[in-house]
């Protein structure tokens, strides 16, 4: 693999130690998997984090090493006994413990460089120019639609009855707005539901405010109306919606950016990942096979 070689030794190691429980953090494949092929896995994607922090010059020392991996048993509950207790459970050692912690330590400062490449270019590319044009090619997503209040009495057994509630008054204090129920409702382009439903939202929508209705029909009873308010339609203006646009195509364009960096990523180290017979696993340059539905790459599994 370029300049490092993953001997089979290392494989037998990690195999057996997968076996016997290990399950490093790193990327190791599927339980479903054998554990020679989780081993295969592991110590290929953590070669690939730990060789791509080189090359991006991100260097770990000694005693902050130390720190990650004493910090690490101390997190563990029973401390430092259990840590070491749980290593030798899984046939690992104190070496790949600290193995394992630079390949996270990799990991994690990688992702926190693309995630910096992808923000500067996604704000590049979210231009004042770009927002205006996004606004107005998706205008329909800012009209806010009329709205009515109104009361609704129903529930009368003929249209008779429901003209005598209605003429004893529509004022605030009549029987109607004591007694009827206040509702809003926003205009649609099509109102749905059983036809005598529709028909009373559309009257619903052409009446005049303060203005009792006609008796109508609903639900074998009859049902009468005031409308109260009307708010008119709008579209929300570019100044209110600006920053929420924003938000959105830099949210896009970042993901996007990320995503193009690490497939670059995951390109760019298999073509260069050598395995023998015996050893072919999917980030090999030698794989055939199809692909997985699960990421290739610790990197692209776990993006900010």
């Amino acid at each position: 693999m370029g300049a490092l070689a993953i001997d089979s030794h290392a494989v037998a190691h990690w195999g057996a130690a997968i076996a016997h429980g290990a399950n490093p953090a790193i990327s190791s494949g599927s339980p479903h998997q054998s554990p020679r092929q989780r081993a295969l896995r592991f110590l290929i994607t953590a070669n690939w984090l730990l060789g791509e922090a080189r090359e991006q010059g991100l260097t770990l020392s000694d005693s902050e090493l130390k720190r990650r991996v004493r910090e690490q048993g101390e997190a563990t509950i029973g401390g430092q006994a259990e840590f070491r207790a749980t290593l030798a459970a899984t046939k690992e050692t104190s070496a790949d413990a600290s193995f394992e912690t630079r390949a996270q330590w990799a990991a994690s400062e990688l992702r926190r460089l693309l995630g910096e490449r992808a923000e500067k270019t996604a704000r590049a590319l979210v231009t004042a120019v770009r927002v205006e044009s996004f606004y107005r090619s998706h205008i329909a997503r800012y009209r806010v639609p009329e709205l009515r209040e109104f009361d609704l009495a129903e529930g009368f057994k003929s249209v008779a009855e429901a003209d005598a509630f209605v003429g004893r008054g529509i004022g605030q204090t009549s029987p109607l707005a004591r007694l009827a129920f206040h509702e809003t409702y926003l205009r649609s382009d099509h109102f749905t539901g059983p036809a005598e439903k529709r028909r009373l939202l559309e009257a619903i929508f052409a009446a005049r405010v303060g203005v009792a209705s006609r008796p109508m029909p609903l639900d074998g009873r009859y049902v009468a109306f005031v409308v109260r308010h009307v708010r008119p339609g709008y579209v929300k203006p570019m100044a209110v919606v600006r920053t929420t646009i924003e938000g959105q195509l830099l949210a896009q364009s970042r993901h996007r950016a990320y995503e193009e960096m690490t497939s670059e990523y995951v390109r760019r180290w298999a073509a260069k990942t050598d395995c023998l017979a015996g050893y072919v696993v999917q980030q090999c340059s030698q794989y055939r096979g199809p692909l997985a539905h699960e990421e290739l790459t610790y990197l692209a599994a776990n993006q900010p």
